[in-house]
């Protein structure tokens, strides 16, 4: 389905937008720190099958403006994921990524707690930046490679091309992903135990971390209780248009290579027909 910005002709070849190249126009943007206090406040009614945990292409996505995205939902989501890899056995690093929507950082912060609770080593763009949702099946496929126990997997945090109101929530398995539907059958299931049961048995370790540098370069790492130990290992990158880059000459201790690239310029959100345009809104 063509987006905003691109629409089809008659003949149908691709018409570019008008609003192409220029910043947002006010009416696009959002209301992001209203949306974010939906986010924790909002509770899903677990009678409206709508407001459900639902997985599409590998993951949930929605918004906390209808209830279909919320706290609730990705605590649930999250300690589903932690079952199941422990039913499968996958004992490896979680590499996490996530997006520049408005709701992927307030998600991804829930999602730690859970993993950091349920003693998952996680692996996450440092000062809180942002990751293309490929770099995450490839760090999961380069640190599996030649090894066939303690696999690692992954979450993405994105709702991809959907409006900037939206949240979504991916994961992806040791194959690098996406989850096949038996896998998201099993996690979307589980989570919606937990919320029916209001995330009982949810193990959440909220307030807890403490960020401790251990002087080596591009590297920290938080301590929390129990053997989680949250690294933060891939280098400066953003989204799917960023021209990120991996370095292939300096394999990482965990069997991964750094990831940087050059973020771009312009602070402004732009209609450029990437995923997040009008996301943020400027005074």
């Amino acid at each position: 389905m063509p987006s905003t910005l691109e629409k089809r002709s008659t003949t149908g070849e691709p018409r570019v937008s008008p609003l192409a190249g220029k910043p947002a126009p006010k009416e696009m943007l959002i209301d992001v720190a209203g949306l974010e206090r939906e986010y924790f406040e909002r509770r899903p009614d677990v009678q409206d099958r709508n407001q459900l945990v639902s997985f599409g292409t590998s993951g949930h996505r929605g918004s906390p403006l209808h209830g279909t995205f919320t706290e609730a939902h990705i605590l649930a989501i999250t300690q589903a994921i932690c079952e199941y890899r422990r039913e499968q056995g996958t004992d490896g690093p979680l590499y996490m990524g996530k997006d520049t929507h408005a709701l992927s950082s307030p998600a991804q912060r829930t999602a730690l707690e859970v993993l950091a609770a349920n003693g998952v080593e996680t692996i996450i763009q440092e000062n809180d930046g942002v990751t293309p949702t490929p770099v995450i099946s490839r760090a999961i496929l380069v640190y599996n490679r030649g090894r066939k126990e303690h696999l690692a997997d992954g979450i993405v945090v994105t709702p991809s091309h959907n409006p900037p109101e939206d949240g979504g929530f991916k994961y992806n398995p040791p194959n690098g992903g996406p989850a096949d539907t038996d896998v998201t059958r099993w996690v979307e299931d589980r989570a919606n135990d937990f919320l029916r049961a209001g995330n009982a048995g949810v193990k959440h370790s909220h307030g807890l971390f403490q960020s401790v540098c251990d002087g080596e370069v591009g590297r920290v790492e938080r301590s929390v209780p129990g053997s989680f130990r949250q690294r933060s290992r891939l280098g400066p990158a953003w989204n799917c248009h960023s021209g990120c880059r991996v370095d292939e000459s300096e394999p990482l201790p965990c069997g991964c290579h750094s990831i940087f690239a050059h973020p771009p310029s312009a602070v402004e959100p732009w209609c450029c027909g990437g995923e997040n345009v009008g996301e943020q809104q400027h005074d």
